[in-house]
């Protein structure tokens, strides 16, 4: 059962990734592909760190891949406003409309 549930959350993270991958590339506008890929991406990072968590079970690998998908959480969409953030200021000011 513990062999399910890692490779479960393992194919589960993969697939997120690879969404948010093909969001990048495949949608249009700058902000769209911000908000898509980044909440794939968060997805697949936390799919991916519970499958580390359930594989290396009550441990200190465990403890470490639980700390690492709160901070997958927590990190990638405050990158993602950032980056929003930080592209909408500079459209702002600057006048040059990219799309």
């Amino acid at each position: 059962m513990r062999e399910t549930l890692t490779l479960l959350f393992l194919w589960l993270g993969t697939f997120f990734l690879f969404a948010g991958s093909l969001a990048i590339a495949r949608i249009p506008g700058f902000y769209d592909r911000i908000q898509t890929a980044y909440t794939c991406f968060t997805g697949g990072a936390v799919a991916l760190f519970f499958s580390a968590m359930i594989f290396f079970g009550i441990s200190a690998g465990g403890a470490k891949a639980l700390i690492a998908a709160g901070l997958a959480v927590i990190c990638l969409p405050t990158v993602a406003n950032a980056l929003a953030g930080a592209a909408w200021k500079h459209e702002r000011f600057s006048g040059e409309k990219k799309e």
